[in-house]
């Protein structure tokens, strides 16, 4: 059996369209200076605990981490509550994935409260038995660590070499590659200017995984 694991934001859900804006509201409140596009670059795939390091090594920052995490919970909740949505064609995808038998994972350095909220509202919780977070590895251990695939991994009952990873940042595939898994990179408008160039496979959307795709990625 194999499994088909996925990144979630940018990936499931087009929370990354509004990052670069609760960025904004977040580094205003915590620096009081404009926030850049070459700023947000920087932080996409990261974890909080990620992000949070690169603010303080890149940026001088002093606030503790639980101050910095309430802050980002603060400005994220609304976004995450009332816009972000289904990337397109994804539920369609899910669908041919869950008629050829692919068991599904979610792997996210996201916050588990915004992944499993979100999931719920938008009805994709129903694809995916494993839902593994930010929250549940070790702290500093979420991308590009391989720890969070290989808990997906070992939640779904698949070995990690037998599995196919969904990502779309370059600390994602690294964090899939490294936890031995194939991984494919979905690029978007949102990571046009990044390098991929470490997955397996490339897609410009979820059309084209067809079923026949699929069964050779999956075989």
């Amino acid at each position: 059996m194999k499994a088909i694991i996925f990144d979630f934001d940018g990936v499931l859900v087009d929370s990354e369209k509004y990052w670069p804006a609760i960025s904004r509201e977040i580094f205003a409140t915590i620096a009081h200076i404009p926030w850049t596009e070459a700023d947000q670059r920087k932080m996409v795939g990261q974890s909080m605990v990620g992000a949070y390091e690169i603010l303080l090594r890149e940026y001088g920052l002093t606030l503790g981490l639980p101050e910095y995490e309430k802050i980002v919970v603060n400005h994220a909740t609304f976004y995450y509550d009332t816009h972000v949505a289904t990337m397109p064609a994804v539920v369609a995808c899910l669908d041919r994935l869950r008629a050829c038998g692919a068991v599904m994972g979610i792997a996210s350095s996201n916050k588990r409260d915004f992944v499993l909220k979100t999931a719920a509202r938008l009805g994709l919780d129903a694809y995916f038995p494993v839902i593994c977070s930010g929250d549940d590895v070790p702290l500093g251990r979420a991308k590009p660590h391989p720890d969070l695939y290989l808990l997906a991994a070992n939640g779904l009952g698949v070995a990690a070499a037998a599995c196919v990873a969904v990502e779309d940042s370059p600390t994602g595939i690294t964090a899939a590659k490294a936890a031995g898994m194939t991984c494919i990179a979905l690029h978007t408008e949102y990571n046009s200017d990044m390098d991929l160039s470490g997955a397996d496979v490339h897609i410009d959307g979820f059309e084209e995984l067809t079923e026949a795709r699929l069964g050779l990625l999956l075989a």
